[in-house]
C-alpha cells in the first residue's frame, strides 16, 4: 500500500500515499470529510433471475502527507467494476484534490471520494471493484447469486 516511504526522526515509518479503505454498499455519501454509508460492506448480490441491475455505492479513502500535498494539487485514481468475463465498467481515470491547508506535519490528510452508480450484472459469479493511485491497487470482491424465491 505505499507508493514510497522514509524515516523521520522518531524512527517511525511514515506512509506518503496510502489507500486507507475501499467498500462496497447500497449506497455512500461524503460530506465536510465525513464518509455516509447505507448498507455497506457487503459480499453477495442475490437476484432472482440475470441479467440484473445492481445499484453500488463505492467508498474510498485516500491519506497523504503533507509534503507529497505540497508536490501537486489534484492527484489520480483509476476505478474499475470487473467480472467473471472481464470488466462491467472499464478502468475510469478521476481526479482528486486533498485539503491542503497547513497542518501538523504528523497527521497525513485523507480524501473520501463516494460513488453511486448502476452496474448491470450479466450472469451469476465472482466480481471485483479495483482502485488504483499509482502503483497501489485495492479491490473489495461481491458474488452475484441466483437467489430463487418460492
Amino acid at each position: 500500500m505505499v507508493i514510497r516511504s522514509y524515516y523521520k526522526s522518531n524512527r517511525e515509518l511514515w506512509r506518503i500515499v496510502e489507500i486507507e479503505f475501499l467498500h462496497i454498499a447500497d449506497a455512500v455519501e461524503a460530506i465536510n470529510g465525513k464518509l455516509y454509508m447505507l448498507g455497506g460492506c457487503w459480499t453477495q448480490h442475490r437476484s432472482s433471475n440475470f441479467p440484473s441491475n445492481l445499484r453500488i455505492g463505492i467508498a474510498l479513502s485516500i491519506l497523504m502527507s503533507p509534503e507529497e500535498l505540497e508536490a501537486s494539487t489534484t492527484h489520480c485514481l483509476n476505478l474499475g467494476i470487473f467480472g467473471p468475463h472481464g470488466s462491467l465498467i472499464p478502468e475510469v481515470p478521476m481526479q482528486f484534490a486533498i485539503d491542503s491547508r497547513p497542518a501538523s506535519a504528523e497527521i497525513p490528510r485523507r480524501s473520501i471520494i463516494a460513488l453511486n452508480t448502476a452496474v448491470p450484472i450479466p450472469a451469476a459469479g465472482a466480481y471485483h471493484v479495483r482502485v488504483r493511485v499509482g502503483d497501489l491497487e485495492r479491490s473489495v470482491k461481491f458474488e452475484a447469486i441466483l437467489s430463487l424465491q418460492h
